[in-house]
């Protein structure tokens, strides 16, 4: 049987188009990649004053507002929050927003800390990032300090990491209070 010849070039470019489309979609569909030119993604992860606890069982704790604060003068005075922060992360900078509306008192190690999970690692606290301490009389009020200056910056699943912030109780309820934590890391 024969083709009419105005069948044949309709047929011709059929052929082109799936031929086509087969060359274009193949190079959409995989392209090349080369991992050590993929950019790093920023990201945060926050604690807000509602997440964090006192570990001594003396160190008594409530809001006040948006705040975590003191209740007593008991205990060793630290609220400590897990960060959540995904292994391989690369850690960049740690904020607190701190509350310091008192002349003669102040936070203390509010930072990012670390301890090894091993059966032989140390058991010793490893500072990650550490914010300056809000000062006696230096402030008055709300303060948002940070550290970028990190040392230990990525997370591997063979520690623990924490953040932890000391609040110095004062005779006057609410002078001294955490609102919350962010880190920001590369992945």
């Amino acid at each position: 049987m024969r083709i009419a010849s105005f069948a044949r070039p309709v047929r011709h470019l059929v052929a082109a188009t799936v031929i086509a489309t087969l060359l274009v979609g193949a190079g959409v569909a995989a392209p090349p990649r080369d991992t050590a030119t993929t950019a790093a993604t920023t990201r945060t992860v926050t604690c807000h004053a509602y997440n964090w606890h006192a570990a001594d069982p003396q160190t008594s704790t409530r809001m006040l507002g948006s705040r975590i604060v003191l209740d007593n003068e008991n205990g060793d005075q630290f609220v400590f929050c897990d960060p959540g922060l995904p292994s391989g992360a690369v850690v960049t900078k740690v904020q607190f927003t701190l509350h310091d509306a008192n002349s003669g008192a102040s936070t203390a190690f509010c930072g990012l800390y670390r301890s090894s999970l091993k059966a032989n690692g140390s058991s010793t606290a490893q500072e990650v990032a550490k914010v300056p301490d809000s000062g006696i009389g230096t402030f008055s009020g709300r303060v948002r300090l940070a550290d970028t200056t990190i040392t230990n910056g990525t997370v591997s699943g063979e520690f623990g990491y924490w953040l932890q912030c000391r609040l110095a109780n004062t005779f006057l309820f609410g002078e001294i209070g955490l609102y919350g934590a962010t880190v920001t890391y590369r992945l």
